[in-house]
């Protein structure tokens, strides 16, 4: 038995059962594997859904909830196209709020084709359980043309002007713009102007793009009005009419782009008029461009041309950079493709350096590939990297292997940076690897401070800011239970430091209660001001008080007052310059 025999016999011994029947069925198939078990599981749904949809509804609410959910899926989407008030009311009633949400959805789709005037109906009225979106406007209108076209665009132009109007106005005329797009133009041109008639208006326009590129010259050619003209070219791109054209097509429809005098125009189609070439004749495209005159044009082509060849072979790009005569444009051309090649994998990488030792490959790729490398064999990656011809490059490189190396291996790392690195760039090498470890992994950075060799005051307390910058940062309630296990001093001073200035605006009081806890007094002090000026332009009250009551000497309070009561002036101030500069109002208290 063929698979079309198969399944007309499923058909026939389906449309022999009873209604009793169905629930038994749906039961018995619903382990049964492909191609029967889902055949014969949407037969039965189909034709139950037609005779009694209730009951189908009965049967789902039965099931646990990963077979209902597919029950009544299948249920709405084909009730809603034989009643779709009838399928809304039933959804609305189920007793489940997620079942409204998203059964309101296949509700509403299911019925556009069919039902499309009470789906707009449901959609007017606002009582959807979940997020509508615009575009089931577009397509709501769309339908309605489809019967009725007239109807659709009187609807659609009777609405209030917002997004929902504009996509119904695009919906309205939707075929029209299809079939005679200055057309549909000028009957947008005919309404009353608004923000959704003019926006509907731009993306009609934008409709002329997908013509063929014969149609699409005609309708550009025939426009007289210079005005009309250049807007029409202004809302234009090639891409569509340029796809898998012979390279001569291709040349006749840059020499007509060119002929017309856009800058946007070349600048949006140039790109596929080039991948049209490539695809046609790899020389004769590569002889097109390298004709061009330099600009803005030339470099789009150039990057045009690298993409296109990419897609069939990354050497060619290496070979064809290799024929400019510009360095900018090698090295755009090389930076193009970058991505492509850094997605080949570690060992196709390493390949393709040592087939094309190129300094600017060798910049834009190296670091990237040494990170990957490091995490499959960071001996090899180390030995690569000493064949690096540039200082720049290679230090960038160290940076990624050091990052790994420092997640995995902690103590191993430092040895290295020791050990390696030149003296001058460890400090930098430490923060970076900091840097990177807090954002991923804060304990874990804060774990690797164990293992750094002891350091100029200077630079620990660089590191220690940068950590609690970062965590408090990522995780302010962590970052402070840390803050708080450290030893007072100079690094658990600037760890403070960096907690208050994350947390300051949003939570001022427990940056000023950790603000008094710094045992510099001069840093203190500063952290003091700070806090409480931010307080004070918020709740000029709270941080009074919180000044009033803080446990610190009344020499130290003195000063956060004026801050406050400055804040206070200031405030003043702004609001008699706003009194002063807007009009008189009169208010009308009613009693």
């Amino acid at each position: 038995m063929t698979p079309v025999e198969g399944q007309l016999a499923i058909g026939e011994m389906v449309q022999q059962l009873a209604v009793e029947d169905y629930a038994a069925v749906l039961q018995l198939v619903k382990d049964t594997p492909p191609p029967i078990g889902p055949s014969i599981r949407d037969l039965v749904s189909r034709q139950w859904v037609q005779v009694d949809p209730h009951g189908m509804l009965a049967y789902a609410k039965s099931l646990d909830t990963k077979e209902q959910y597919a029950v009544l899926n299948l249920l709405f989407s084909q009730w809603a196209k034989i009643d779709f008030e009838e399928a809304w009311a039933d959804m609305l009633h189920m007793e489940n709020d997620q079942h409204h949400s998203s059964f309101s959805q296949i509700v509403l789709h299911a019925g556009i084709d069919e039902q499309p005037l009470h789906v707009l109906e449901r959609l007017v009225a606002g009582d959807i359980p979940a997020p509508k979106s615009p575009w089931l406007y577009q397509q709501v209108f769309a339908a309605i043309a489809k019967h009725d076209p007239q109807q659709a665009r009187k609807l659609a132009m009777a609405m209030a002007p917002s997004i929902n109007k504009q996509n119904a106005l695009r919906g309205s005329i939707q075929q029209l713009l299809s079939d005679d797009f200055e057309a549909a133009i000028t009957w947008l041109d005919s309404l009353p102007t608004d923000s959704a008639v003019l926006r509907a208006r731009e993306q009609a326009l934008y409709m002329i793009s997908h013509k063929d590129f014969d149609s699409l010259k005609a309708l550009i050619e025939s426009q007289v009005d210079p005005a009309v003209r250049r807007e029409y070219l202004d809302h234009l791109n090639l891409n569509n009419a340029a796809r898998n054209q012979s390279f001569e097509r291709a040349i006749e429809i840059y020499e007509w782009m060119n002929a017309q005098g856009s800058g946007r125009l070349k600048q949006n189609s140039l790109g596929s008029i080039v991948a049209s070439m490539v695809q046609s004749d790899k020389e004769r495209a590569a002889d097109f461009v390298l004709q061009l005159p330099f600009g803005r044009a030339r470099m789009a082509a150039l990057n045009a041309m690298a993409n296109s060849l990419a897609e069939q072979d990354l050497h060619s790009v290496v070979a064809f950079a290799d024929t400019l005569p510009n360095e900018e444009e090698r090295r755009a051309v090389l930076q193009n493709i970058s991505h492509r090649i850094r997605e080949q994998g570690v060992e196709s990488v390493v390949a393709f350096f040592s087939q094309h030792p190129s300094p600017i490959l060798e910049k834009e790729l190296a670091s990237g590939l040494v990170e990957e490398w490091a995490k499959i064999d960071r001996e090899e990656a180390i030995e690569w990297m000493a064949q690096l011809g540039s200082q720049d490059v290679f230090h960038n490189a160290q940076s990624g292997l050091i990052n790994v190396w420092a997640q995995e291996d902690p103590q191993g790392a430092v040895a290295y940076i020791e050990n390696e690195v030149e003296p001058k760039r460890r400090d930098e090498a430490y923060r970076r690897v900091i840097n990177q470890m807090v954002y991923n992994d804060p304990e874990a950075a804060i774990a690797w401070l164990t293992h750094l060799p002891e350091r100029e005051v200077t630079t620990e307390k660089a590191i220690y800011q940068q950590i609690a910058n970062t965590y408090s940062d990522v995780d302010p309630l962590a970052a402070s239970e840390w803050i708080a296990e450290m030893e007072g001093g100079e690094l658990r001073d600037v760890s403070v430091e960096s907690l208050v200035r994350n947390i300051m605006r949003a939570e001022p009081d427990s940056a000023f209660i950790w603000a008094n806890s710094v045992e510099d007094v001069m840093m203190r002090k500063n952290n003091q001001q700070r806090t409480i000026r931010e307080w004070a332009k918020q709740d000029p009250d709270a941080a009074y008080r919180a000044v009033r009551e803080a446990s610190i000497d009344a020499a130290e309070k003195e000063p956060l007052f004026e801050v406050i009561e400055s804040v206070r002036d200031e405030q003043s101030d702004g609001q008699s310059q706003d009194a002063s500069f807007s009009n008189p109002v009169q208010i009308h208290v009613v009693r």
